[in-house]
């Protein structure tokens, strides 16, 4: 099953995988992890072709990967993997189960607080519409110094914009200067100087608006 799924034949991998798996009585959370990833790479091929056929396999290596992570976590002996949570997670992705995707992430950055999977949490409270949460948690995000990216920076400041625009304008003025560091603004971008600009109007500091206005 290894050799076929390294030739990139995912659909024999699987049917060697899954006459194996009947055999045994005890799998392990890496195997149901393993089986479940086939599904996933099998997903990839299909969707070049046929979108649906995609989606099922997806739906196919959901429970397996479950299956991995819910044997882990009942034995305290067995580590509960980052990678099977990355794959649940991109699973879900793939059939737009956002709300399931967000419900992941939550999970993840208590486990893992990398700075990615903020940002991506982000985006799924944008996506779902939870405009609270997304503003709480790349606040959160921000002042542990994981959000970095110019992009996610002024995604930032446009939140803050909303309910407090002194905020905004610091984080769009800390990112311009010149002692940045890693997380950097562009400060020659005509858009970053006019939401600079519409910072300091909010906020009520009309010399300074009208000084990137």
């Amino acid at each position: 099953a290894q050799f076929y799924a390294i030739d990139g034949n995912y659909q024999k991998s699987l049917d060697i995988l899954l006459d194996w798996l009947q055999y045994q009585p005890d799998p392990k959370p890496s195997q149901w992890h393993y089986i479940s990833q086939a599904y996933y790479q099998l997903g990839l091929q299909q969707a070049k072709t046929n979108e649906n056929r995609a989606l099922e396999s997806y739906r196919k290596g959901i429970p397996l990967v479950e299956t991995a992570i819910d044997i882990a976590k009942a034995n305290p002996t067995t580590e509960v993997r980052e990678n099977w949570y990355e794959l649940q997670l991109v699973l879900y992705y793939e059939l737009s189960d956002f709300a399931k995707v967000r419900d992941i992430l939550e999970v993840m950055i208590v486990r893992w607080p990398r700075p990615r999977y903020w940002v991506q949490l982000s985006a799924m409270y944008s996506e779902l519409e939870e405009d609270k949460k997304q503003l709480a948690v790349m606040d959160v995000g921000y002042r542990l110094g994981f959000i970095t990216a110019e992009t996610n920076l002024v995604t930032v400041a446009q939140l803050y914009m909303i309910s407090a625009p002194y905020l905004s304008a610091k984080v769009l003025e800390k990112g311009m200067r010149d002692d940045c560091g890693d997380a950097c603004i562009d400060k020659e971008k005509a858009r970053n100087q006019k939401l600079l600009g519409q910072a300091h109007l909010n906020a009520k500091d009309f010399a300074k608006a009208g000084k990137h206005l």
